[in-house]
């Protein structure tokens, strides 16, 4: 199983983080899927994948639901690397029925201490 963080990104890719749509995007690109396939993977329409695609903060299912039409996950860690202090299960459950924008969630994890990582299943 392959990781990274935001910042092992930011270290790859010139100083600058790479956020998550970029990281479907260039995930894609890696492995030929185009917006065509990763609808028929995920169920949405290529209309869908497209505006995921372009959308400043999509919600975290859709982004979630994409990752693992691509064989990844989003796991979350905190910054110190030290142990968890959350219940992530629960933390997931509240996700999944509120919806929130990925931006938005990335940002409350981030001031609490927390970030979000990339994982390979």
């Amino acid at each position: 199983m392959t990781s990274r963080s935001f910042l092992e990104y930011a270290i790859a890719n010139g100083g600058k983080a790479m956020e998550v749509i970029e990281y479907i995007k260039q995930t894609m690109k890696e492995e030929g899927v185009t917006q065509m396939e990763l609808g028929r993977r995920t169920g949405l329409t290529r209309q869908s994948v497209f505006d995921v695609l372009t959308r400043a903060n999509p919600n975290f299912n859709t982004v979630r639901r994409i990752f693992n039409a691509l064989d990844r996950d989003i796991d979350i860690r905190k910054k110190d690397g030290g142990e968890l202090d959350i219940d992530k299960n629960s933390l997931y459950a509240v996700f999944e029925r509120e919806a929130p924008g990925f931006g938005k969630l990335k940002a409350i994890l981030e001031a609490m201490g927390y970030e979000f990582q990339y994982v390979r299943k």
